[in-house]
């Protein structure tokens, strides 16, 4: 009885150990082919949009002729948007570009991002302070600054929302002694995470020079178009990167980050692999510090005006063939 009893408990040993590995071995091989997956559509990446030709051009009024921030409000009907020197968070309608109500949060600084996570909105500066403006839309709003190991050398000038780790990221166009030794020659874009309002010093993607010069082993030159319509090829050595303005699209996840520098615009996977470089257009981008994308995919620019020329937001429908 004892033997059939230590046959019977060595078999179950056996079968339980063949299941584990079993299951094991589907998971790794599951994991590889997801891996090989999202490479693959990497290296299919195709930009949807035609930046040159919007579908919509709003001009803006003069207090925003300085807009450097874009987002989505959390009421569908709105974009909000902040600038350069005011603390003030406008609300524009998505349909006629009008601003239709201002919330004041701070004195005169350096504004060059915003974001809005359901009822809040997050403002940053250029040395990576953060305002937290609690229930924006009330006039109970409760306003918290958030101080971060960023400093104007930084220059923070990009802030977007990442649903999937629930926090804020920050891009920075500057170029200082970093918080991380490896980043001391590359664009850093480090995240703030709402759960605990804590800044984390490592960055989320590091950006260098190299990346620009790797991709165009592969890619055909960027073209720039003259004033008198003439064309020039760029060398690769001469495209770099100095974040303006950055969104998360929702239908991929890529980075979509403008270099005002350059007029230039970049996507990036998470992983931080360039996957496409876009040269923009001056005359319709003359200077673009704000990204912003809707569920849809619709994608919106703002570019800063000066005393010639209105700020202006430009609207680019995403192709429903793409869909």
């Amino acid at each position: 009885m004892k033997q059939i009893h230590s046959r019977f408990f060595h078999g179950l040993l056996l079968l339980v150990f063949f299941l584990g590995h079993t299951q094991c071995s589907l998971g790794q091989r599951t994991t590889g082919e997801l891996n090989s997956s999202k490479e693959k559509k990497q290296a299919n990446f195709q930009f949807p949009y035609t930046l040159q030709e919007p579908d919509k051009v709003f001009k803006l009024p003069n207090k925003l002729v300085e807009i450097s921030g874009l987002s989505l409000s959390d009421n569908p009907q709105y974009l909000v948007a902040v600038q350069d020197e005011d603390g003030i968070v406008f609300l524009i309608n998505k349909a006629t570009g009008e601003v239709e109500e201002t919330i004041p949060f701070g004195k005169t600084g350096d504004y060059e991002g915003i974001e809005m996570v359901g009822a809040d909105v997050y403002i940053v500066k250029s040395s990576g302070k953060i305002y937290a403006v609690k229930d924006a839309g009330q006039e109970s709003r409760v306003i918290t600054k958030y101080k971060t190991p960023l400093n104007k050398e930084f220059d923070v000038e990009g802030l977007t929302y990442d649903s999937k780790s629930n926090a804020l990221l920050l891009a920075c166009k500057g170029q200082p002694d970093a918080l991380e030794e490896e980043t001391q020659f590359a664009k850093a874009i480090y995240a703030f995470q709402l759960d605990s309002m804590v800044f984390d010093s490592i960055p989320v993607v590091i950006f260098d020079q190299q990346e620009i010069l790797t991709y165009f082993e592969t890619h055909p030159p960027l073209i720039k178009t003259k004033k008198d319509g003439s064309t020039e090829e760029l060398a690769p050595k001469k495209i770099e990167c100095h974040p303006s303005a950055m969104a998360i699209h929702p239908l991929d996840g890529n980075y979509y980050i403008c270099s005002s520098k350059g007029k230039t615009l970049f996507v990036l996977s998470p992983e931080g692999k360039l996957l496409h470089i876009e040269k923009l257009s001056k005359k319709v981008h003359p200077q673009p510090e704000g990204i912003v994308i809707d569920k849809d995919g619709t994608l919106f620019i703002s570019s800063e005006g000066d005393e010639d020329r209105k700020a202006r937001i430009s609207v680019f429908n995403y192709p429903i063939s793409v869909r």
